[in-house]
C-alpha cells in the first residue's frame, strides 16, 4: 500500500478514536457552519498527452507516464444541514514533464513546469460528525486548465489549455480548538484539458493533456461561523 494512503488512514482512524467519547455533545458540523480550509500535498498521477489534429500521424507527440505532482488547494464550505454541506475549491497542481516526450518540442534537454489549475463546485456528506470530529464524502466538478510558459531571448514556448474535471474522495476534520483545526483529504481525480481555441499558444497546438489519478493532502480549518 502506498505510504501516503497508510498515513491517511492511521490519521483517520486517530481522529474517530479520539471523536468516541464526544457523540452526545455538539456538533462540529451543522446547518449554517462556514468552514474555510488550506491545504498542501502531492498527487500521484497518470499523466498523458494525445493528438487531437484532425488527421494525426504516427510522429504526433503522445504519451503516458506516471508522474509525481504538488497540490495547494483552499476550500470553502457551506452547511445546508446538519448532513450535507456544499463549497467550492481553487486548486493548483505542479508537474515536472518531458517536452518532447509529451508536447513534441525541446526545451535544451531539461524538464518543464506544466501548472494546472481548477476550480469546482464540491458537494459533501457528512457520515459522521461529533463535538471535534467531522468526517465527510465529498464529490466535486468544474473547470480544469494545463500551463506552460518559458523560455529565452532566443527561444521561448507557450501552451494553454482547458476542460473540466472531476475528484471524489473523503476528507477528515479535526477540532483542537472552538474554531481552528487540522483537516486532512485523499481523493481520485480525472481531468482533460484541449488548447482548441485557446489564445497564446505556441507549441502543442493540438495536443490535450489528460490527467488522472489521486491525491493526499493535510492542512489547517477554520470555523468562521460555528
Amino acid at each position: 500500500m502506498n505510504k501516503k494512503y497508510t498515513l491517511l488512514s492511521g490519521f483517520s482512524l486517530l481522529l474517530f478514536v479520539f471523536a468516541l467519547p464526544s457523540l452526545s455533545l455538539a456538533q462540529a458540523f451543522k446547518r449554517g457552519s462556514f468552514v474555510l480550509s488550506v491545504t498542501e500535498g502531492s498527487t500521484q498521477s497518470t499523466y498523458a498527452t494525445g493528438d487531437i489534429s484532425p488527421n494525426p500521424s504516427a510522429e504526433s507527440p503522445g504519451n503516458q507516464l506516471s508522474e509525481t505532482g504538488q497540490r495547494d488547494p483552499l476550500i470553502i464550505e457551506y452547511g445546508i444541514s446538519n448532513r450535507w454541506g456544499i463549497g467550492s475549491s481553487w486548486g493548483n497542481d505542479i508537474y515536472s514533464v518531458n517536452p518532447n516526450t509529451f508536447y513534441g518540442f525541446s526545451n535544451s534537454g531539461t524538464n518543464v513546469k506544466a501548472k494546472t489549475s481548477e476550480y469546482t463546485i464540491d458537494g459533501s456528506f457528512h457520515f459522521l460528525v461529533t463535538r471535534r470530529a467531522d468526517f465527510a464524502l465529498v464529490a466535486s466538478a468544474g473547470t480544469f486548465s494545463v500551463a506552460m510558459k518559458g523560455g529565452n531571448s532566443d527561444y521561448s514556448y507557450s501552451y494553454n489549455s482547458n476542460g473540466a474535471l472531476v475528484r471524489m474522495g473523503v476528507r477528515t476534520r479535526y477540532y483542537f480548538w472552538r474554531r481552528l483545526g487540522v483537516t486532512s483529504m485523499g481523493t481520485l481525480f480525472s481531468g482533460s484539458a484541449s488548447p482548441k481555441g485557446v489564445n497564446d499558444v505556441t507549441v502543442g497546438k493540438t495536443t490535450a493533456t489528460h490527467i488522472k489519478g489521486s491525491s493526499v493532502e493535510f492542512g489547517l480549518c477554520y470555523r468562521i461561523f460555528r
